[in-house]
Formats: structure tokens, sequence, C-alpha cells
């Protein structure tokens, strides 16, 4: 009996004038965003783009940090056991990861993932939106375990190495300069090795401080992380 009153309350509410009732349902949509994905328009794109619109993001510097983030998760895809969805949730996040700053540039990495955690983003099961969150949460300062512990078991370790891939990119494009980075090696060994110019880390102290420091922020969440220089 209080259905037309509910109907007129959300009418009023949310300024509809008119309603159109579909002969589908969940089922259905599901199924469509099902298909999108498998074909060429996958729906996570256009949100993806429409958060970077929204949120102002520097989409060169988004770019930069997704191109050395891919690189580097080919690098290690295979004996890390790292499939293709986690390849687009890692691409994803790196095209967000400086979402936050529209709030504040301190701690933007923790606003960023708040914005990616509350946001009715179309086209992402809640996981993937905890996973790409997470990622974003996790790209800078001292590794938050929790955020990705939040997430099912067999993501949990998917997220923790993608999450320091993504701090490797954005960490070597600190400075949002043009020019291009070197080449770069990761390995698995006992922990991450990395290998680069050591002439481009000379020119560039700020950077070679900043991997001191992930370092040590790596090895307080019990992961070994080594640079070598040619």
């Amino acid at each position: 009996a209080d259905r037309p009153a509910q109907v007129a309350a959300a009418f009023a509410e949310l300024g509809l004038k008119r309603m159109q009732v579909s002969e589908n349902a969940l089922r259905e949509g599901v199924l469509y965003d099902i298909i999108g994905r498998g074909g060429d328009s996958d729906p996570r794109e256009a949100s993806v783009q429409a958060l970077c619109e929204r949120y102002g993001v520097d989409v060169e510097q988004a770019k930069r940090v997704e191109a050395t983030a891919l690189d580097l998760f080919d690098q290690v895809a295979e004996a890390w056991q790292l499939d293709e969805d986690e390849r687009k949730l890692l691409r994803w996040a790196a095209r967000l990861h400086e979402i936050g700053l529209v709030i504040a540039h301190s701690q933007h990495h923790q606003h960023g993932a708040y914005l990616l955690e509350h946001s009715d983003i179309a086209g992402f099961s809640a996981t993937e939106q905890q996973f790409v969150a997470a990622l974003v949460r996790n790209q800078r300062r001292g590794l938050h375990l929790k955020s990705i512990q939040g997430l099912p078991d067999r993501l949990a370790d998917s997220a923790l190495r993608c999450s320091m891939l993504l701090r490797l990119s954005a960490l070597l494009h600190r400075s949002h300069d043009t020019e291009p980075t070197p080449k770069l090696k990761l390995e698995i060994e006992d922990g991450l090795m990395l290998r680069l110019s050591g002439a481009w880390l000379r020119e560039h102290p700020l950077t070679e401080s900043d991997l001191d420091n992930e370092i040590a922020y790596l090895d307080e969440a019990g992961v070994k992380l080594g640079v070598l220089t040619d």
C-alpha cells in the first residue's frame, strides 16, 4: 500500500519526470557486463576515463607511470603467476594513482584510495574496485597491509605484488619529467632486484634517495629490494 507513496517520494527526491519499466532483470545486466568485457569496448575503460576527467588527472604523467608499470609487470608476470586480469587492474591503478591530489598533496595516496573505495564505478565488481584502491593506497610510503589483507586470499598476494610494481613506477617518475626512464630490468631472486643505469641514477639524486627509502619501507613489510647499476 505504501509503494505508490515511496515511488512518488523517489521521483520528487531525484527530480525524475518519467520511468520506463524494463523487462530485463539483474541477471541480464550481469550478462551484458560480461559480454562487454569480452568485446572490444570494456565498460571499465570508460569508467576509468571518466574518473580521470572528473578529478583532473595529469594524463601524460599517468601514461608514463602506466608504461613503466606494465613493462615491469611483463618481466615478472610468469614468475609471479600474474594474469591478464591483474595486468588490467594494475594499468587502471596507474592511470588513477594521482586522483587523490584533487583533495590534497599530503597523503594523496590515502585520499585516492578513499575515492576509489567509495565511488560508484560502473563495470567494476566490488572486489576489483577494492583491488585497485589497495594499489593506489600502497603506491608510496609504508605499506598498508590491512588494505591488501582485506582482499580474498587468492588476490591478496597478487595485490601486494602489483603494489610493488606501481610503487617502483611512481617513484621512478617522481619528478613528472617528460624525459624517458632508462631501460629497467626487474628480477625475482631472494626478493626483488632492480637493475638500471648508474649514470642516469647519479643524474637524479632525489630518485636515488627515494630508492634507498623504498628499500627500507619494503624491508619493514618483509620484502627485500635490491638495486644494481651498470
